[in-house]
């Protein structure tokens, strides 16, 4: 039965073009943070970073509850965004395949998962700087707060050799499944682009006539809307995550620390609009590539060389897909670094 198993997985990602395209611009995806991940380790030096943390003085009194009232407000915008696009690129995902097809695509989108969740938890356990700038130093004013400090019980905690160890605090709660919604959505955007690039690829090689325009022109517009939502969902966790980094601000003294730990954050949050924004250059630059390659081959064939409206129709296909000629895939895609840069509005 496992053998059965890991047989039809290798099938998929062997045979199927929808799945080894997806996987594709998945392991792509991951270049960006993987990259911040390395050079903030290389870069920053943890005793430092670690003697900041642990020298900032927390506000033992009343504090104004406004980030947190901002950070709950577009932690919920931001789940229920993400669910509602979760729900459409789900349905669009399935729709016209097979029974047995759609078990080995299931398959495959929770590998994808697993994958990226244990990227980012071997980060956390790592304790690597990333992880440390990004909530180490959060989770640590926070809990040193009075405001704040019963969301910090561990669940489940327990003792080894009298130490206690934390695996989960209830503040996490929110974070996490913050974060799960977006890995979906980036997860739902690779596999669905998977599939209608396979499509795609399939109604190219064969010969284009006037029928076919519309539904190919319809399904190349397509591309650029996936972009579109992801931004959107980006854009609302690029906000969610300057609202977490400005949290601690509640708690500190005003002072050095105080504008210390703003800056820093400030650059936290312009350090994930810019991973965000990357993400979805890596994301699109594969399709965005692989289709003008396609499209410059067809206008290279005997048949469309001939036909010179049917060569300026895909000559104006082609140019959709530079990035620096379309306006609004550029704004899409700039968009979370924008957001970032926009942090000291919050």
């Amino acid at each position: 039965m496992k053998f059965l198993f890991f047989k039809r997985i290798w099938y998929s990602f062997t045979e199927l073009t929808e799945v080894k395209i997806s996987f594709q611009i998945f392991l792509r995806m991951l270049i960006p943070v993987s990259s911040f991940i390395l050079f903030f380790q290389l870069f920053i030096s943890k005793g430092e970073l670690n003697k900041i943390i642990e020298n900032y003085i927390v506000y033992s009194g009343a504090v104004d509850h406004k980030f947190f009232i901002l950070y709950l407000t577009s932690g919920v915008s931001h789940i229920f965004i993400s669910f509602f696009v979760i729900s459409l690129f789900w349905n669009k995902l399935f729709d016209s395949y097979t029974d047995i097809k759609r078990r080995i695509i299931k398959k495959n989108f929770w590998i994808h998962l697993i994958i990226i969740v244990t990227l980012f938890q071997t980060v956390d356990i790592l304790n690597c700087n990333l992880s440390i700038m990004s909530h180490d130093r959060i989770y640590y004013i926070l809990s040193k707060s009075t405001t704040f400090e019963y969301l910090f019980t561990s669940i489940p905690g327990f003792a080894i050799n009298g130490n206690t160890i934390n695996l989960f605090y209830t503040f996490s709660i929110i974070p996490v499944v913050l974060i799960i919604f977006g890995l979906v959505v980036i997860i739902l955007t690779c596999m669905n682009l998977g599939k209608d690039l396979s499509i795609l690829f399939y109604q190219l090689e064969n010969n284009i006539s006037e029928t076919k325009k519309i539904e190919l022109q319809t399904r190349i517009e397509s591309f650029h809307n996936y972009l579109f939502v992801l931004s959107f969902v980006l854009v609302t966790s690029t906000i969610a995550t300057i609202l977490f980094f400005q949290l601690p601000l509640i708690c500190i003294s005003d002072g050095e620390q105080y504008d210390s730990y703003k800056s820093t954050s400030y650059g936290m949050g312009i350090c994930w609009g810019v991973i965000f924004t990357l993400t979805m250059l890596t994301m699109c630059y594969y399709p965005y590539v692989i289709i003008q390659k396609k499209l410059k081959k067809i206008m290279r064939d005997g048949e469309v060389s001939g036909n010179k409206e049917l060569g300026d129709w895909l000559e104006k296909i082609g140019d959709n897909f530079l990035i620096y000629k379309n306006l609004q895939s550029l704004i899409s895609v700039l968009s979370p670094t924008i957001i970032g840069l926009l942090a000291n509005l919050f």
